[in-house]
């Protein structure tokens, strides 16, 4: 994870590193990988106090609602205001909503973590309760790939929510206080030309990320 600044509006001389303190103050280790989670502080040069992270979700982790917690624990005991953009690693049907998924109850619903953040008084780029459907991810096993027995034709993979080697959900967020920031815009690009195509799965030779 990184986080990006501009030198024009943040005094970078206030800037401090914050993810080593941050993980300590967690009961278990909640990170599949060290570089999975960056967090600082910073002030902007009206003096205004940010509390900025950066995160990706792994699957089987349980750690996006417990790191969410720290972060406005912090947030709040420091006066910051916070902006954290994240892979939540959530799906459109989590596994408490979906009886036949025996096997994915580790999974949390895009509504679900709605619910989390918004009774911390956050809200997302997606607006308060995002729609499952607008998907950020939507890749899947090619013929390039092993265990052929999980490929997704193309036609069936743009034709359904998910599938065999499939993953098709709205998991990209960024969070702030409702009472500190107002969206003005929000977009999608999956194609490197500020556009976003529903059918298209990425990465790409085009657009090398999922």
């Amino acid at each position: 994870s990184m986080i990006l600044l501009r030198k024009s509006y943040f005094d970078l001389q206030t800037l401090a590193e914050r993810t080593t303190s941050l993980l300590a103050s967690l009961t278990y280790n909640i990170l599949a990988d060290r570089g999975d989670l960056m967090v600082a502080t910073v002030d902007d040069l009206e003096g205004r106090k940010y509390l900025l992270a950066s995160f990706h979700g792994e699957e089987n982790r349980h750690a996006t609602v417990p790191l969410l917690a720290a972060l406005h624990e912090l947030a709040t005991s420091g006066g910051y205001r916070l902006i954290f953009g994240l892979d939540a690693d959530t799906y459109a049907i989590g596994g408490r909503e979906d009886p036949a998924s025996a096997g994915a109850t580790h999974r949390m619903s895009v509504k679900e973590f709605a619910s989390s953040f918004g009774a911390k008084g956050y809200t997302s780029c997606w607006g308060d309760w995002p729609d499952a459907a607008s998907h950020t991810t939507f890749s899947t096993r090619t013929h390039m790939q092993a265990q052929l027995h999980r490929v997704n034709k193309a036609a069936l993979a743009a034709g359904v929510p998910e599938g065999f080697g499939s993953d098709k959900h709205l998991k990209d967020y960024i969070l702030f206080g409702k009472d500190a920031f107002t969206v003005l815009n929000s977009a999608k690009d999956n194609t490197g030309t500020h556009h976003f195509y529903n059918r298209l799965m990425y990465p790409s030779s085009r657009f090398p990320s999922d």
